[in-house]
């Protein structure tokens, strides 16, 4: 592997380690925007959720 590949491995782990700590869904849906965030290098971003009747939810992070 790449010395790239190893970070990005460890960055994954990390926030894989983070999203587990508490499992309430809106913790976890919390922690998913923002380790995506921190991956991406983004200031702002929207995670959006549907279900099976097409309800659609949304979490922003600006």
């Amino acid at each position: 592997m790449s010395k790239r590949s190893d970070v990005r491995m460890r960055e994954l782990l990390a926030s894989m380690a983070s999203i587990t700590g508490d499992l309430s869904v809106t913790a976890i849906t919390h922690r998913v925007l923002d380790e995506a965030m921190k991956i991406y290098g983004a200031t702002t971003g929207v995670l959006e959720l549907t279900n099976d009747s097409h309800q659609r939810g949304r979490l922003g992070n600006c």
